[in-house]
């Protein structure tokens, strides 16, 4: 559900638009009414009786007055009444806090960049321009863009190429696009619809039509803004819009009987990206984040923003291992990128991740859920790794050898783990194995940090009475005499120590990184 800001922001926005609309069509009307033409006052009139109803609707009863006075006035004075109120209507931003929107012109003639920033500038507009490709994209990672207008010759690249792959990537699917272009009318036009987009010029285009289209567009957007469901960041479905693909993904695929899984992906340490550069480096990060993971995906996948530094991804007839390596390439492709900002030394972002199959009738929140379980896993493991229920599920099947002397440090190990799932079983600090525990499968052995080398080389040569126990990881308990690196050659195992007081996350990081080293050898 929206807060009341967030629907008051709307409100704003959707009224904006309005006004753009309605002034744009005002200015071609009054230049219409300095040639008497008759139907140009009929024009006026439907315009201001519209603009006072929108106006009226939103509280701006000074605005909505004008525009009936405007209505009423002889046609010997609408010049005056109108040119009055297209000056009050500029007035009209500067007294509303809204969200600047944005538009691209990607047209490598400086004239018409010059001449669109000229026309389209205003009210809570900024026309960005845009020469080449290249640069457009880095526009499109960067700002956040409300419409594009696309030239079809470009240096090096047709626009009609750019026009598809915009509407392939979820992050400018949505965005409508006009194009304006001396191809060839008759034959290029019906092409550039069927391609997606929205509204096609041929130059020399007529500013006030074009202008007249991108305010129409503009306020399209403006009136129906839950039902795009689009995060404002990152140009992404948001979590509304993932849940509502979820529903109808998870009812086809369990009519057809194929797999669907859902991978939740969440930032390695994004918190430190906005404490030491700043929350716009932040913002950029996610924003050309969402980008990278967006074309890292098959189109059949769905990608969407769940909240802060989380995406959640969904997988269609697809089932764990595919998800996973699915995942595996996102990584990939994050991995290889370098981001950076004013002043910014290059860095590079991982994320870690958790995926599952999701199950009929399971719904989108409680699948997320437990991916982020999942996801709370890897992040104990070090961060930038992907874990699954069944990796999960094989680390918990590895019972646990406890032979702490100490109560305390025994019972916060005891319980932070069987709380994890593990299965534990005490045993004395002679390391002999109850019956229970001889035949199990046993994946970590915890126990007293030795007092002295010595004493360590007599704990090993007790566990040789073991078989069951070859190379299984030790994690030691208390201070350290010598080197683990030694103790470590000396007794051929997996090991590390940690220090009381024992801190259940250090705890559960230690022992999931060595049962995990046990399952990759």
């Amino acid at each position: 559900m929206k807060d009341a800001s967030s629907v008051n922001e709307e409100l704003k926005s959707h009224f904006l638009e309005g006004l753009s609309a309605h002034g744009e069509a005002l200015r071609t009307a009054r230049n219409a009414l300095l040639t008497r033409q008759e139907e140009a006052v009929e024009s006026v009139r439907r315009i201001a009786r519209s603009l006072h109803s929108l106006s009226s609707s939103h509280g701006f009863e000074t605005i909505a007055e004008a525009a009936a006075r405007l209505v009423a006035v002889p046609a010997t004075e609408m010049e005056q009444q109108v040119d009055a109120l297209l000056e009050m209507l500029q007035r009209v931003p500067a007294s509303l806090s809204t969200p600047t929107v944005r538009i691209l012109v990607l047209d490598d003639d400086p004239d018409i960049q010059l001449l669109l920033k000229k026309k389209l500038s205003g009210l809570n507009r900024e026309v960005l321009v845009a020469s080449t490709p290249e640069e457009a994209e880095k526009i499109l990672v960067d700002e956040m863009i409300s419409l594009i207008i696309l030239d079809l010759i470009l240096p090096g690249t047709d626009g009609r190429d750019l026009l598809l792959r915009f509407r392939a990537l979820p992050t400018t699917r949505h965005i409508p696009i006009i194009v304006a272009s001396a191809a060839e009318q008759n034959l290029t036009r019906p092409e550039c619809l069927a391609l997606g987009a929205d509204d096609y010029f041929e130059k020399p285009f007529d500013p006030e039509s074009l202008s007249s289209s991108v305010s129409a567009k503009l306020q399209r957007l403006a009136d129906s803004p839950g039902e795009a469901r689009l995060d404002p960041l990152t140009g992404l479905p948001d979590r509304a819009s993932f849940c509502e693909i979820f529903y109808r993904s998870s009812a086809l695929c369990t009519y057809i009987k194929e797999n669907l899984s859902v991978a939740l992906v969440d930032l390695d340490r994004f918190m430190s990206i906005n404490e030491k550069y700043g929350r716009s480096t932040g913002d950029r990060t996610l924003r050309r984040t969402a980008s990278v993971l967006a074309c890292s995906i098959r189109k059949s996948d769905f990608l969407a923003r769940w909240e802060s530094d989380k995406f959640a991804a969904l997988f269609p007839r697809t089932d764990c291992k595919n998800a996973l390596h699915a995942v595996g390439k996102m990584a990939q492709s994050l991995d290889g990128k370098s981001f950076t900002g004013p002043g910014i030394d290059p860095f590079h972002i991982s994320f870690s991740a958790g995926v599952v199959e999701v199950s009929p009738g399971v719904s989108a929140e409680d699948a997320v859920n437990e991916a982020d379980r999942l996801v709370h896993l890897a992040k104990v493991c070090g961060g930038h790794c992907t874990f699954s229920a069944r990796d999960r599920l094989r680390l918990i099947q590895k019972k646990i050898l406890l032979a702490v002397s100490d109560p305390a440090a025994a019972s916060t190990i005891r319980h932070c783990l069987e709380r994890e799932g593990f299965e534990i079983f005490p045993i004395g600090p002679s390391i002999s194995l109850p019956g229970e525990a001889a035949g199990a499968s046993i994946g970590l052995i915890i126990a007293d940090a030795a007092a002295s080398p010595d004493e360590e080389r007599e704990r090993l040569e007790a566990l040789k009475k073991w078989p069951t126990l070859t190379g299984v990881p030790m994690l030691a308990i208390g201070p350290e005499p010598e080197p683990a690196d030694r103790l470590q050659r000396l007794s051929a195992r997996p090991w590390a120590r940690l220090s009381k007081p024992v801190s259940p996350f250090d705890l559960l990081a230690h022992v999931l990184r060595l049962l995990r080293s046990t399952l990759e050898a």
